[in-house]
Parts: C-alpha cells; structure tokens; sequence
C-alpha cells in the first residue's frame, strides 16, 4: 500500500485538512464575535418584546429561544452571549463562565431585590423584570358586603364564605395551566409557611422529586390546606384542571370573588371585565413570622465582554431601558427610579421593596430545572388534589 502515497497525494490532503481547520475556526470565530442573545423558558410573547428592544442598539444581534424541556447547563449556556431566563434553579446554576458585576452596579435595585443577587449569590444574574402572582378582588361585591381588604388567612376565608352568597366561585384559580398552579400553590404556601419555611419547602420539593419523583411531605401539608377550601365549596370545582378560557367565563357571568391568576394572565383578559377588579397582597395565613413578596423575576446573564452586550447592559439597568420594557411587556420594573407601566406594577416593584424579606420565585422554578419535570410536578399534584 506505501507505493500509492505519493507526494502529490500528501499534498492534497494536506491542503484538505487546512480547508477545514480554517472552516471549523471560521465557525469558532463567528460564534465568539456574533452577538447572540438565547432565551430559555419565556413565552414568546415576552422573548419578542426584549428582542424588538435589542434591537433598537445592536441591529445585528441573533436570537435563538432554547429547548426548556431539557436543562440548561453553564457550558450550553457560554455558547451564548447573553441568556435571558427566569430567576430560579436553573439561573443561579449558570454562574460558572458567567462574567460577574461590581456591586456599585446592583444600587440602581430595591435593597430587597438586591440581596438576590450579591454577595454570595455571585453578581453575575441582572434582573429584568418582574412578574406577580395576584388575588384580585372583584370590587362590587366587596362594596355589597361593605368589607374591608381581607389582610390574614382568617379574614381571606371569612370573606370568600361571605361572598358566597353572590358569587358561584368565592375563589377562582385556573390550574389546567402549569404556570398558574405553581402560581396559586407557591402564593398559598408563602402566606401560611412565611419565607424561611418557604425556601426549606422548596429544598425539600427539589430532593424529594429528585429521589423518588413523589410529591414532599411539606408540600403535601400545604395542598392538604388548599383542599379544604375545595372541601368548603370556597374554590372552583377542580381549580386544578380549570382553563383561563373557563375563567374568562366565569369572570364575565360575574361569578367571581377573587381572581387569583399570574400578572400576564390579568393582562389578557378584556379590560371591560377586568377593570373591576383590585390587586392587593396575598393576605397571611401566619401573621407570626416574616414574608416575601412572590414574584418571578426575568434575569439576563452576561457571558461575552464587548460592545453589543455592554449596550444590552445598559440599556436593561437604565431608566429609559426599564421604562420601554414594563410598557410593552406590561410587567413590573426593577429598578428604584423608572416609570412602571401602570400603577399596578408600580404596586408590584413596590411591595417587592416593602416585604421583610427578598422575592421569591414560584416552587416549579425554585426547585425545579426544566419544564419536562414542572409538567410532571404538576400533573402529580393535580393526581393527589382529585383523591
């Protein structure tokens, strides 16, 4: 065989070999200088109003939404120059690579959304937005019984077995969403676990899932709550399977005492209806320890150093940049000094400043990586909700 590799034969190869180093290097080349901007687990809604906004400063910019059934790990992440996602578990994972901020930086924050994101918790995570879970009071029957703003877990039921007497649904939750079941269920155990016991919730949710794919003896105690509201007739029937086209419904035939939906939900709902009904805290089932606010909050990661992610940078911390994005998101700002949306979200970055302790995100993003197991989760706790 030795006499059919000729010099010439060495020389083709050669040349094909250097063909495709200078293709693969190329290839490494344009994913290091293109600016690329990854969304994981945000609606596309969402990842539209960012995207339209980068691209008012980095016209050139590529955008790409990831797979959020599977996890999203630091070096799927590098390949990336800035990820947007939702604070939780899987954010706070993408530390590694991530390029970190000086803390002079995070004063443009609420001290309590501050704390999330400094010291130990590594500078490296730029909050965005925020979202909320909301109980909303629909204002004419509360006039009709000339009730106050149910404050305590008390007064919340007291008020839903009042107004009962107007409304078929005292309480309405539309749980066929897996967003807004982790919704009602994180709100719900915030309020009656306060948020210490709330963060060791969520570590035993995220053990327990993990081991055994089975629901957590906390979080068992927490839905054994829930359904003694379904017990009393205090709730929709099978909140947990209801859908927000069946909520809509209910909402416009009037028979509804509270709403408890996430803020995007709130913001789809015809504004003939809706605008009846008031956002007030989540009243506290335990008066005794200290709370937070429970509101998902979109964080932005940093992984190149160059002129397109440091105009992203400053445009998501300043004033103008956190102005444009609550108007056409219709969500909460973060920062102290920027105008909200309405005073609805001004209300949110509010309370979020005003609680003991920092926000909180949802159990299914807490303790949770991906959608595939937030899906099953739930689906898990639909199973022990209908027995």
């Amino acid at each position: 065989m030795k006499k059919f590799i000729t010099k010439r034969n060495i020389i083709i190869a050669s040349a094909a070999l250097a063909l495709i180093i200078a293709g693969l290097s190329a290839v490494l080349i344009i994913r290091k200088t293109t600016t690329t901007i990854a969304f994981y687990g945000i609606s596309p809604e969402l990842s539209k109003v960012v995207e339209d906004q980068i691209k008012g400063i980095c016209p050139k910019a590529k955008f790409i939404s990831l797979d959020s059934e599977k996890n999203l790990t630091p070096s799927k992440a590098d390949n990336y120059s800035v990820v947007f996602a939702w604070d939780g578990k899987t954010l706070k994972g993408l530390s590694k690579k991530a390029f970190a901020f000086p803390d002079p930086m995070y004063n443009i924050y609420p001290l309590n959304v501050r704390k999330n994101y400094t010291g130990k918790n590594g500078n490296f995570i730029l909050p965005v937005l925020m979202n909320y879970f909301e109980f909303a009071q629909y204002k004419t029957y509360r006039t009709m019984l000339k009730s106050e703003i149910p404050e305590t877990g008390a007064e919340f039921e007291n008020y839903l077995a009042a107004v009962k007497k107007y409304a078929d649904y005292p309480l309405v939750c539309t749980g066929e969403s897996v967003e807004e079941l982790f919704g009602f269920i994180s709100a719900f155990a915030e309020s009656v676990l306060g948020s210490e016991e709330y963060s060791n919730l969520v570590d035993e949710v995220s053990l327990t899932w993990k081991k055994t794919r089975t629901l957590s003896t906390k979080l068992t105690d927490v839905l054994g709550q829930i359904r003694s509201l379904q017990a009393k007739g205090l709730i929709n029937p099978r909140w947990y399977d209801t859908t927000v086209k069946e909520g809509s419904s209910f909402m416009e035939d009037r028979e509804v005492g509270i709403y408890a939906m996430t803020l995007d939900q709130h913001r789809k709902h015809d504004f003939i209806y809706i605008k009846y009904y008031e956002t007030n805290p989540v009243p506290l089932y335990n008066t005794t320890v200290k709370h937070s606010l429970v509101s998902p909050v979109l964080g932005a990661v940093v992984y190149r150093k160059n002129r397109d992610t440091r105009a992203i940078v400053d445009y998501i911390t300043s004033d103008k940049g956190q102005t444009e994005l609550s108007t056409k998101s219709r969500l909460a700002p973060v920062t102290l000094h920027s105008e909200a949306f309405d005073n609805r979200t001004t209300d949110i970055r509010y309370w979020a400043a005003a609680y003991p302790n920092p926000p909180v995100n949802y159990i299914s993003h807490a303790a949770m990586t991906n959608d595939r197991d937030r899906k099953d989760l739930a689906q898990t706790i639909r199973d022990w909700l209908k027995n």
